[in-house]
C-alpha cells in the first residue's frame, strides 16, 4: 500500500491505497499509479500481443501484473522501464515501433526470436545505450542512422538482411563503441573512417 503522507491518517485522503509495486508499507508513491507508467504498460502489452505472446516460452506475469514484474523487464527505482530482455522467449512477427517511446529505455535485447524491427522513431529513445538483435529475423536497418548519440553497443549478427552490402546507415552511428554484424553474408568495402 501507499499514501502520499507515508502513513494512514484520519484526515481527508489519509487512507492507504493498494499498490502492487510498493516495496514496503508506508511508501509515499506508487510507480504503477503514474500516467507515464500506464503508457509503458500499453506499449509492453502491445509488444506481447503483436509478437504472439500467448505462445511465448517464457511469459511470467505478462499483461496481468505490474510491468516491473513482467519476466524480462527491468525497471528503475521509480518504476520506469529501463530494459527489455526477451532473448529466446519465442517472439514471432514485427516488434511495434512504439517501444522507442519508452522514456527511460537503456537496453533492448530481442535475440534468438523470429522477429523484425522497425527503427522508425528510434530517436525518441534518448537514453538507449544497447540494442541487441542477433539470431533474429531483422531484414534491414533503415532508420537506424537516427539513433540517439547515447547508443554505444549494436549487435545484429546472424539475421535475414535482404541487401548483401554493409548497410551504409551503420556508418552514421559515430558514437558506437561496439558493433557486431558478422554472419550476415555482407560483402563489399566499408567507407573510410
Amino acid at each position: 500500500t501507499y499514501n502520499t503522507l507515508g502513513r494512514a491518517t484520519s484526515e481527508d485522503d489519509g487512507e492507504c491505497v493498494e499498490c502492487e509495486s510498493a516495496t514496503f508499507a508506508g511508501a509515499v508513491t506508487c510507480p504503477e499509479a503514474t500516467e507515464d507508467n500506464s503508457r509503458e504498460k500499453e506499449i509492453l502489452d502491445g509488444l506481447y500481443i503483436a509478437t504472439a505472446g500467448d505462445q511465448w516460452s517464457k511469459v511470467v506475469n505478462w499483461t496481468e501484473a505490474n510491468i516491473c514484474s513482467y519476466e524480462g523487464i527491468v525497471c528503475s527505482d521509480d518504476g520506469a522501464v529501463t530494459e527489455i530482455n526477451v532473448t529466446s522467449f519465442g517472439l514471432k512477427g514485427e516488434i511495434p515501433a512504439d517501444i522507442w517511446e519508452l522514456p527511460s529505455l537503456r537496453k533492448v535485447d530481442f535475440s534468438s526470436n523470429v522477429v523484425d524491427l522497425s527503427f522508425e522513431g528510434i530517436e525518441k529513445a534518448t537514453k538507449l545505450k544497447e540494442l541487441i538483435m542477433s539470431d533474429a529475423d531483422l531484414t534491414n536497418v533503415t532508420g537506424i542512422e537516427k539513433a540517439p548519440p547515447s547508443l554505444v553497443r549494436l549487435e545484429i549478427q546472424r539475421n535475414s538482411f535482404k541487401e548483401k552490402e554493409i548497410p551504409v546507415e551503420l556508418f552514421s552511428l559515430v558514437t558506437l563503441k561496439s558493433l557486431l554484424i558478422g554472419f550476415n553474408g555482407f560483402s563489399g568495402k566499408s567507407p573510410p573512417l
